[in-house]
C-alpha cells in the first residue's frame, strides 16, 4: 500500500461522490443555520442533535458510497488494477474519514454560533474521531455484508461475501 495509490483512490471517490457530499454538507449547515436563526437552543440540546445528525449522515454515506461503486461499475474495475484489497478499504476509511470530519466541523460551528462545547476542545476533538470510528464500522460493515443480508435464509448463509472481496 503505498500513499499514491490510495490519493488516486480518493480522487476517484471524490470525483463520483464529490458533488453529492457537497450538497449534503450544504443542506445540513443550511438546516442548522435556519433552525438557529428561528429558534435558537442552548447547547445542550443542539450539540447531541448535531451529534445524532452527523451519525445517520455517516451511516447513509458509508452505505451510499460502496453502493454507488458497485451501480456505477468501478468496483470491478478497480478489482482490475494493481493494488491489493488493503489499498482499496483504506482508501474507503479515509475518504469516510474525511467526510466525516468536514461534516462535523461545519455543523458544529454552525450550530454551536461561537457558544463553546460541553467539554471544550478536547469534546469537540473525541467526537470527531467517534464519528470517524462510527463511519469506518458502517464502511466495514457495508464491505463485509452485501446488500440483501437481512433477507437471506439459512441455507444461504454459506453465500455471504468474504472480508477480502469488495
Amino acid at each position: 500500500m503505498t500513499p499514491r495509490h490510495v490519493a488516486v483512490l480518493l480522487r476517484k471517490d471524490l470525483q463520483l461522490l464529490g458533488p453529492a457530499v457537497c450538497a449534503t454538507l450544504a443542506a445540513a449547515v443550511a438546516l442548522l443555520i435556519v433552525m438557529n436563526r428561528f429558534k435558537p437552543a442552548p447547547p445542550s440540546v443542539v450539540v447531541p442533535f448535531v451529534l445524532n445528525l452527523n451519525m445517520l449522515v455517516a451511516t447513509m454515506w458509508s452505505d451510499w458510497s460502496i453502493s454507488r461503486e458497485k451501480l456505477k461499475g468501478t468496483t470491478a474495475w478497480i478489482r482490475t488494477l494493481p493494488v491489493d484489497d488493503g489499498t482499496v478499504v483504506a482508501g474507503k476509511f479515509i475518504g469516510q474519514a474525511l467526510a466525516s470530519v468536514a461534516l462535523w466541523t461545519l455543523t458544529s460551528v454552525a450550530a454551536l454560533n461561537g457558544a463553546s462545547m460541553v467539554g471544550g476542545p478536547a469534546a469537540w476533538f473525541v467526537a470527531a474521531l467517534s464519528l470517524s470510528c462510527f463511519g469506518a464500522v458502517c464502511v466495514s460493515a457495508r464491505l463485509v455484508f452485501g446488500q440483501r443480508i437481512g433477507g437471506r435464509s439459512e441455507e444461504h448463509t454459506s453465500e455471504l461475501q468474504s472480508p477480502y472481496v469488495i
